[in-house]
């Protein structure tokens, strides 16, 4: 047990360290949620490795190591549960099927549902950096920039953020490009692409991300599923409000026979002597932890039809942050007028393709880095440095154009004029 705690420990030690490329539900999530089940692993796994977790009443003749050994033999071999109100099965049979099997492993159940909690994080962790925008890198550098509290520290951080998110940007855009391009003429260019430099397309952080709360979703809802399963023999459609039914209902374990605190065991002891028969006991044993348990995972049930509510619609939030021009466009001009970057010609001149070439992965990112950093001037500001860049990229592309109609015109009056690749025109006389 104490192997199974330090690597719930060390695992929530890492989480620890990643939590700045996610928003406040998914921590609930994959952070507080296991720290709180751990918790309640720790207490009940005290109580049954450390503690005396079952008791049993037995004849004058079990004393000492006898009455030792016939409670630690019932509480590794199950016990059943027969209702008082109930006439007591003769057969060996009726009695096996009355087992509960649950109790011994209620620790190693919560700290398994702890895992199956953490698990999408760490996936999100493992994948979410290779496409070039790792955001707890970034983060973490505004948050160090930022710590001097000067204008200058945060002009530098916006700064620095914008243009490590534009270059990236840019160079997916482009290995995006190379792909298309031999996608489109297959066979007849294998060796123009490098493939070793190609990185993920412009949707794969906000692709893996909508992923990370799906898996969030899914193991909530996989492990109500499951409480559901295991919790024999009260095959309930929906465990916990039907637990909490009984109990306002005044039908408590001794009916339900869900959770209960008397219990009975049965064992045999070989004689020693081959030919006497084998002595056969029934005990009735108390077991004072389930009066814990009952009350732990009503708790946790309930927990978990949170999360699931709780992520879901977290889920369907992000879906339209992600997926609706509308809430983008707000979003980023939200941002350029806090930093007094935006002219209202530019709302519906610039701003829609802007949006477009920041793209999905863009627009998730400076969402993680607004809610990450808690700076709004910080994320406003990085939002303007790349509105800058990109309000300059369409100057060049612009004076290109306008360059590139002049050369045609000049090269068909004069033949002496040749334009050179960048689109610059120069006056040559040819020979």
């Amino acid at each position: 047990m104490g192997s199974t705690f330090g690597l719930g420990t060390s695992l929530l030690e890492r989480l620890k360290k990643s939590r700045e490329n996610d928003d406040w539900v998914d921590r609930f999530v994959y952070w507080v949620s296991p720290c709180v089940i751990i918790l309640l692993a720790v207490i009940i796994g005290a109580k049954q490795f450390v503690g005396q977790p079952i008791q049993c009443w037995a004849p004058n003749e079990f004393k000492g190591q006898w009455m030792s050994y016939a409670e630690s033999y019932c509480f590794v071999e199950n016990t059943y549960f027969v209702s008082m109100r109930e006439q007591f099965p003769m057969r060996e049979i009726d009695r096996e099927q009355r087992e509960i099997i649950y109790y011994q492993w209620m620790s190693f159940l919560l700290f398994g549902q702890a895992l199956l909690l953490m698990a999408p994080k760490f996936l999100w962790e493992a994948f979410n950096w290779k496409s070039g925008l790792n955001i707890n890198v970034l983060v973490r550098k505004a948050h160090t920039r930022n710590k001097a509290g000067t204008r200058e520290a945060m002009e530098e951080a916006s700064r620095q953020l914008g243009t490590c998110i534009h270059g990236v940007l840019q160079q997916n855009a482009r290995a995006k490009a190379q792909l298309d391009f031999s996608s489109s003429f297959g066979r007849l260019v294998p060796d123009h692409v490098d493939w070793k430099s190609v990185r993920p397309t412009h949707s794969f952080v906000s692709f893996h991300y909508i992923l990370f709360k799906l898996l969030n979703l899914c193991s909530a809802l996989v492990q109500l599923y499951l409480l559901n399963c295991f919790m024999v023999p009260a095959n309930y459609t929906y465990w916990g409000f039907d637990v909490l039914r009984d109990l306002m209902a005044g039908r408590d374990w001794s009916r339900s026979g869900l959770f209960p605190r008397v219990t009975f065991c049965d064992f045999k002891i070989r004689q020693a002597a081959q030919h006497l028969p084998h002595q056969r006991f029934t005990l009735q044993c108390v077991i004072m932890i389930n009066m814990f348990n009952e009350k732990v995972f009503i708790f946790l049930w309930f927990w978990l039809l949170g999360i699931v509510l709780l992520t879901a619609f977290n889920l369907l939030l992000w879906l339209y942050r992600i997926f609706s021009n509308k809430s983008a466009k707000a979003f980023i001009v939200k941002h350029l007028r806090l930093a007094n970057a935006i002219q209202y010609p530019d709302l519906d001149e610039h701003v829609p393709n802007f949006v477009r070439v920041l793209s999905y992965d863009g627009l998730v990112v400076l969402r993680l880095i607004h809610l990450n950093t808690g700076d709004i001037e910080l994320s406003s500001k990085t939002v303007a440095h790349l509105w800058h860049q990109y309000l300059d990229g369409v100057k060049i592309a612009k004076l290109k154009m306008v360059n590139n109609r002049q050369c045609g015109a000049d090269t068909l009056q004069n033949p002496n004029f040749e334009q050179k690749s960048n689109g610059v025109c120069y006056k040559e006389k040819r020979i």
